[in-house]
């Protein structure tokens, strides 16, 4: 499974749900991308997920023919997505590569030591999506997601003019191509003079970020690139993200 938080709900190959005796019923999710083709998902219930100790019962996936995503040739089983966490939350160490399930002393200790920020968490039947606000160079604030199934940071291009940047500026790569769903995109990469943060703080922060610029449906998304320096709590039931060096 891929931990991504901008996978709104969790995702089990066909295949292997129909070996678990639970093939996709009649229910569907309508969700859309952050490029705004609409995903029609079908849904079943699993009896129970559990992830160490944390247990969830009965738990909403969709099934999706995973064999169209790999990572690093490897095809994987699904996406595991927030909703997992939902009411337990839970530290992503990139550091020591692990999935850290927080009790009420961990957490408090999380929080003390380290910086918290205000989130908004969006729900939408079985979707749940995470958003922060972000401070550009520019001084404006972008509302974006939190994607763990990305790298990147993306922002939607009518954020370019006021970043000085031009399509046809120096240093401005476009790329034309398709996602995984077949939707034909167009990219603009170059770098930002300056640090991006979360709004009203000075760290965590990124300087000089690269960035992609697309037409999306949001403000943006934040990846890895920004989120990998630190280890980063989940914290749902809060309202929050707590960045830990």
């Amino acid at each position: 499974m891929i931990f991504d938080t901008g996978s709104g709900v969790s995702v089990l190959s066909e295949s292997l749900l129909t070996e678990l005796g639970h093939p996709p019923s009649c229910r569907f999710h309508r969700g859309r991308r952050m490029s705004g083709q609409e995903l029609v998902l079908p849904l079943t219930e699993l009896d129970s997920v559990s992830v160490d100790t944390l247990r969830r019962a009965p738990v909403t996936v969709a099934g999706f023919d995973m064999g169209r995503f790999s990572v690093g040739g490897i095809t994987v089983d699904g996406l595991l997505s927030l909703g997992i966490f939902e009411s337990a939350p839970v530290t992503e160490d990139r550091r020591n590569r692990t999935l850290f399930l927080e009790d009420e002393d961990s957490l408090w200790r999380r929080a003390a030591d380290g910086v918290v920020v205000p989130v908004q968490v969006r729900r939408d039947g079985p979707e749940i999506s995470l958003f922060l606000d972000l401070q550009l160079p520019s001084g404006s604030v972008a509302r974006v997601e939190v994607d763990t199934g990305s790298d990147d940071l993306i922002l939607h291009e009518r954020f370019m003019a006021e970043l000085g940047i031009s399509p046809n500026g120096p240093g401005v790569r476009a790329v034309e191509g398709s996602d995984e769903t077949g939707h034909r995109f167009v990219r603009y990469r170059s770098n930002l003079k300056g640090a991006i943060m979360p709004a009203g703080f000075t760290d965590p922060h990124q300087k000089d970020p690269e960035v992609i610029f697309q037409e999306i449906i949001y403000d943006g998304l934040i990846g890895h690139a920004f989120l990998r320096p630190y280890a980063i709590t989940y914290d749902l039931p809060r309202s929050r993200m707590i960045f830990s060096r």
